[in-house]
């Protein structure tokens, strides 16, 4: 009975034993239960950086005692910033997060800034140094910066902005006076432009020119005015310009013809008014006409004691390189008729008229002849047509009568033949008549005397054009004349010349 008693303790101490030894190991795994992390912070919530630079970050996890404080980092945008254990690396320009991640999935963000690498200017200038405006007017000053991928900013300022303000380089004028702008780099690069501001004048609000449009021959030039509206326009200052410049050149106002073709003239304001002219420019073709009497009357007599046979002719025509002449009293017929074979010419000879003889290096196109009113002897208006840069050219010749009244009244039948011609005309001859007469009573403004024998009291040998044809068009234009001292030589009268140009 009392080893059963005795088995009965030990199997009870046993168990004491084993509860014993359960409690402590359930006690013991009670005593590392696990904590979790329950919130993560970065120790910078903004940071700005510099392309290629680093800046370290550090995060801290909540509570203190979390059992597992692993971290991972990593960025939204890793072409703009890499991060490694917390350490930032900017690769380049512009904004992302980096984020710090606990491993129960708890967040903490930094937003991060990329600048560009900082690049001082070494060098400024500024486009205009010194400028004049007008109240009201604005120009734009620009800056030409060394290196040109500065990270500077720019300051822009004005002196006295009351004269003139300045905004990213541009200048509004407000009142007349001066200011300085100035533009200057963050770390003190300076460039200056000295402003002055004037009145702002009367402007015009319409502009026209003298031409509208005008034909010139190659060479030529015309000078084009300009009228303002309102009159007392004070702003005049113009800027000429030319549509084809190898045509016609411009220059205040002057047009200088240079070859053939068109071109449109424009003469702006400073206000923007303009106004065109259409210059028209075509070839021209200079020729020499002449015009001799050679009928001697009064060599032989006082001091003019003249010889001369056809050939003294024909060299006077072809050293002199005449290439259309009119003669008068070229008798006989026979020596004319020498003089032009000689010469290669064309040939219209008038012999009852006074022995009219008319010669061109020319084809002649038409020949005619008109009588004129007789006094005691008959005189003929003689014509040719030739064809000269291919325009048709009427050359007349005459020889009118030496009696009081004569003159005038063949004068007037000569102006009327030569008004109701289609062409322009070349009138060459020995007038007799009177300067007053020519110009007023008879031929009027239409014509024009180009070249006489100023060494006489009357009109005698002279050169008179018609320059228009039927149409308005400018044909003939006259260059220069010359008179060759022949008197006493060959005739009792001295060879007129003019060179003309034949506008096309």
């Amino acid at each position: 009975m009392d080893e059963s008693r005795g088995n009965w303790i030990l199997i009870i101490i046993i168990l004491i034993s084993l509860g014993i030894l359960v409690f402590l190991l359930l006690d013991q795994k009670e005593g590392k239960k696990t904590i979790d992390v329950e919130s993560i912070s970065i120790n910078e919530s903004n940071v700005t950086m510099i392309v290629g630079n680093t800046y370290q970050l550090l995060a801290t996890v909540m509570p203190n005692s979390a059992t597992d404080t692993t971290i991972t980092w990593y960025s939204e945008n890793e072409s703009i910033v890499e991060v490694k254990n917390g350490v930032l690396t900017a690769k380049k320009v512009g904004e992302t997060n980096v984020v710090a991640k606990s491993s129960n999935g708890k967040e903490a963000r930094t937003f991060v800034k990329v600048n560009a690498k900082e690049v001082k200017i070494s060098k400024m200038t500024i486009s205009k140094t010194d400028v004049k405006m007008i109240e009201g007017n604005s120009l734009t000053l620009s800056l030409k910066i060394n290196p040109s991928n500065t990270t500077e900013k720019i300051t822009w300022t004005s002196s006295d902005p009351a004269v003139a303000t300045v905004k990213g380089g541009v200048v509004t004028a407000l009142k007349e006076g001066t200011t300085l702008i100035t533009a200057k780099s963050t770390y003190g690069k300076i460039a200056i432009c000295d402003v002055e501001v004037k009145r702002k004048q009367i402007e015009p609000t319409k502009i026209t020119l003298s031409e509208t449009a005008k034909t010139l021959t190659v060479g030529g030039s015309i000078t084009l005015a300009v009228a303002y509206e309102p009159t007392n326009t004070e702003a005049r200052t113009i800027t000429w310009t030319s549509s084809n410049a190898g045509v016609a050149s411009v220059s205040n106002g002057v047009v200088k013809a240079l070859k053939e073709g068109t071109a449109v003239i424009t003469a702006k304001t400073i206000n923007g008014k303009t106004a065109s002219a259409t210059i028209t420019v075509k070839a021209g073709v200079r020729i020499k006409v002449g015009t001799l009497n050679v009928g001697a009357y009064h060599c032989g007599t006082g001091n003019i004691n003249c010889k001369s046979g056809y050939s003294d002719f024909v060299s006077l025509i072809s050293s002199n390189s005449i290439d259309i002449i009119g003669l008068q009293e070229a008798e006989p017929q026979a020596t004319s008729n020498k003089v032009a074979t000689a010469l290669n010419y064309n040939h219209y000879y008038r012999n009852p008229a006074s022995a009219d003889s008319t010669m061109s290096r020319y084809g002649i196109i038409s020949k005619t002849y008109y009588s004129l009113p007789s006094c005691h002897e008959s005189r003929e208006l003689t014509k040719i047509v030739v064809s000269i840069n291919g325009v048709n050219i009427s050359f007349y010749n005459t020889h009118l009568s030496y009696q009081s009244e004569c003159p005038a009244k063949q004068m007037k039948k000569v102006a009327e033949v030569i008004s109701s011609d289609p062409n322009a005309a070349i009138l060459v001859g020995d007038f007799n008549v009177s300067g007053s007469t020519v110009l007023t009573t008879a031929l009027g403004s239409r014509y024009q005397i180009v070249a006489h024998d100023t060494s006489r009291a009357i009109y005698a040998d002279s050169v008179i054009i018609k320059p228009k044809d039927s149409a308005g068009n400018t044909r003939i234009k006259s260059v220069n004349y010359e008179t060759k001292v022949t008197r006493g030589i060959y005739t009792d009268h001295n060879l007129v010349m003019a060179t003309l140009e034949i506008v096309k």
